[in-house]
């Protein structure tokens, strides 16, 4: 069973769909809803996935992406129900998935793990260290967008009082459990994977999982070792997910569109995406033979964003491997 899940794991890591094309998206129309199953919605937009509830007296968010896009992510939610915003849970605390909080702490309960509270608190430090080599990482290779958001969170960095950062107010350690609308959800903290604060959603009746960045679809993974991310504890982390979802369900990733039913022929695929990507030197491209449903289920691009970003992660996975 174990050996199962890791080429499980390992083929999730490539699945589903386009992310790079559809964060470029015109400023105009940045989102994209998608009805699942069960009152379960799935909203693209620029950042991470955004997932929510709909239930019977309220409903409940999954990540909240940017600060500036967080009104239009309430009005999206508006559009399909008049249910009260109660909670929102963020998987993780990188600001593609929390940037939002302040907006929707107003009217919501903001739940996480202890880590993603300890890491927003200290987010000014960490932007005012690691932020300016990426603006000029970004700036080298073209990406002035990036550049200038990151310069923004910089900004921001330095003028930000600690009792300011909406950081989530009700943590747990372990595992947690939200009852709404006869729909219990089940939120839980994994072993450090793409951080130390990953955490997995599921609503049970719905037979919906939201993964957080422990899936990034077609998209070589990230792995945040200054947030507490460990490249050995990736797949153990998916390992340990998948071992808890029923067949058929349907998975959100942190990033890139449409969700997939368990059954996806990517799933088949015994081709090491993760570990392959790892490898220091050798392109991922001359690992071997692929079959036909793993060359449609190849990465499109790197997940981190840059090529110093992804150098950090693969060397990461190398001194661990040591």
């Amino acid at each position: 069973m174990k050996g199962s899940l890791s080429t499980l794991a390992l083929a999730l890591v490539a699945a589903g769909a386009l992310a790079q094309g559809h964060h470029q998206q015109a400023p105009a129309d940045p989102f994209r809803l998608q009805p699942l199953s069960g009152g379960v919605y799935a909203l693209y937009g620029r950042g991470g996935n955004v997932g929510f509830f709909v239930g019977a007296d309220a409903v409940v968010v999954v990540d909240s992406q940017f600060r500036d896009l967080a009104p239009g992510i309430v009005e999206k939610i508006k559009s399909v129900t008049d249910k009260p915003i109660k909670y929102l849970v963020n998987t993780h605390h990188h600001p593609d998935h929390v940037g939002g909080n302040e907006v929707f702490k107003q009217f919501a309960v903001i739940v996480a793990h202890d880590n993603v509270r300890k890491r927003m608190l200290m987010s000014p430090e960490a932007i005012l260290r690691d932020y300016p080599p990426m603006i000029e990482d970004a700036r080298k290779s073209g990406n002035e967008e990036r550049a200038k958001r990151l310069q923004e969170q910089i900004d921001w960095a330095k003028k930000v009082r600690i009792e300011e950062i909406p950081a989530p107010f009700v943590t747990f350690d372990s595992e947690l459990r939200i009852h709404v609308g006869g729909e219990t959800i089940h939120v839980w903290h994994t072993s450090p994977a793409h951080t130390d604060g990953d955490s997995v959603v599921r609503f049970e009746k719905a037979n919906v999982v939201h993964m957080g960045d422990l899936l990034f679809n077609k998209v070589i993974p990230v792995i945040d070792v200054r947030g507490g991310g460990m490249p050995k504890g990736y797949l153990p982390a998916l390992d340990s997910v998948l071992a808890r979802l029923d067949p058929g369900v349907t998975i959100i990733p942190g990033h890139g569109e449409s969700p997939m039913p368990r059954g996806s022929k990517c799933f088949g695929s015994t081709s090491s995406i993760w570990s392959s990507s790892q490898r220091p030197r050798a392109p991922l491209e001359r690992r071997g033979k692929r079959s036909s449903a793993m060359r449609s289920c190849r990465p499109t691009r790197n997940g981190a964003g840059t090529r110093s970003a992804s150098k950090r992660t693969r060397g990461s996975a190398y001194d661990e491997a040591k």
